[in-house]
């Protein structure tokens, strides 16, 4: 006889006692804030949390209990990772925009949620529909001006295959763009300084000879009336012949040929050398110690002394005020370094205006080449050394600080 099959209320009375239907802990939604943690963990535990759709509009699925966390970590790591980080649910509307991302458009994120994607980024709408991941650039408007971005877009799925949304990392393009700029820049400096270094080196034989038959007619005219004039041609071609070497250094930077040398009476010889050549004014005043010694090439730490002494007479003119002094100071290192200042009175450069000192062919002066104090600053940081611009109280001040010992030899090289 076949076994008579069992009723459902014999099942029942047969089965243990049970209690409540087990709940499986939901996910958050995607895109859970940080102002949502809270009530994404609760729903972790088990805790009431309305299913299907959340509040942000993401799709919850069941996951383990500890999930809540996970997603917390994610959300940290993209935001290290990104500038930004913005969620959209499957109804296109915004579910999630990051502290970061606020910050950088000057958008909150209680202003941006629940928006449809479109109407925040239209330059990256069509990024947000189908399957496949995308990368778009494009520009968002916002109270801080146009903003130059690039969104990393991928389709968040739930464990079944069910599309929960889409996430998107952000990176801001405006460093990406300056430092392309700096490049580009860059390059065509080297391209023009190469061509003008070219230009000079064609220019300094003639003139060499030039100054070679000048020599030859102060021998001969030497105590008349024409002497003087000679004396200014001397001038002229010396001037030439120094913005020509100014050229040729920056172009093509010499490597060092360090040796120790008196630092203390190098400046008094190139202090010296600028009050005669400006002898009509300024007013050069010296505060150097007996002598100061120092490793390093001296003929170049001569020129970039020169250089910055040149820019502070043109800058103070005849009636005013140069300084140059040299100071032995403690680095952070505990190390002692030399300080050599060169201060000028005049009109007081504004903040923004101090870099531009050191760009290459920017001049304040008529007729400069705009290359002494970029060159100043190479041979300084060829040195281990670095340059500084300050301006305040009727002074601008130049800081080059020098290690005492640290540009390597010809022993020294490898």
């Amino acid at each position: 006889m076949a076994p008579r099959a069992e009723t459902t209320a014999e099942v029942e009375r047969r089965a243990p006692a049970a209690g409540p239907a087990a709940v499986e802990p939901m996910a958050p939604p995607l895109g859970t804030g940080a102002g949502e943690r809270s009530s994404a963990a609760a729903a972790a535990r088990g805790g009431a949390a309305p299913e299907g759709v959340g509040a942000g509009g993401g799709l919850e699925v069941p996951v383990a209990r500890d999930d809540a966390a996970t997603v917390v970590l994610l959300e940290s790591l993209l935001e290290h990772l990104a500038d930004g980080v913005l969620a959209v649910g499957r109804d296109g509307r915004v579910s999630y925009w990051s502290d970061t991302l606020g910050a950088l458009t000057g958008l909150s994120a209680a202003r941006a949620l629940d928006r449809p994607v479109g109407e925040l980024l239209p330059d990256f709408a069509a990024a947000f529909s189908g399957d496949a991941a995308q990368v778009a650039a494009g520009r968002l408007s916002a109270g801080r001006g146009e903003l130059p971005l690039r969104l990393a877009v991928v389709r968040v799925q739930g464990p079944s295959g069910i599309t929960l949304g889409r996430a998107a990392a952000v990176t801001d393009l405006r460093r990406e763009q300056e430092a392309r700029a700096a490049r580009e820049q860059q390059a065509a400096l080297t391209q023009l300084g190469q061509m003008m270094a070219t230009a000079a080196h064609q220019l300094r034989n003639p003139l060499g000879a030039c100054l070679g038959f000048l020599g030859l007619l102060e021998r001969d005219l030497a105590g008349g009336p024409s002497a003087a004039l000679l004396g200014r041609v001397r001038e002229g071609l010396g001037e030439m012949d120094r913005r020509i070497g100014e050229l040729l250094g920056y172009a093509r930077p010499r490597p060092l040929e360090a040796r120790r040398f008196d630092l203390a009476a190098l400046l008094r010889d190139v202090a010296a050398g600028a009050a005669a050549r400006f002898g009509g004014g300024p007013r050069f005043e010296t505060r150097l110690p007996p002598r100061f010694e120092l490793r390093g090439d001296a003929d170049q730490l001569r020129q970039a002394c020169e250089n910055l002494l040149v820019n502070a007479a043109q800058a103070a003119g005849a009636t005013g005020r140069v300084r140059l002094l040299l100071r032995a100071a403690r680095t952070g290192g505990g190390r002692t370094s030399a300080r050599i200042l060169v201060r000028n009175t005049g009109a007081r450069l504004a903040p923004g205006e101090l870099p531009q000192l050191f760009e290459p062919f920017v001049s304040r002066t008529r007729g400069g080449t705009g290359l002494g104090l970029p060159l100043a600053r190479r041979i300084v940081e060829a040195h281990g050394g670095r340059i500084e611009a300050l301006s305040a109280g009727g002074w601008t001040t130049f800081v080059a600080v020098l290690p005492l010992d640290s540009a390597p030899g010809p022993e020294e090289s490898p």
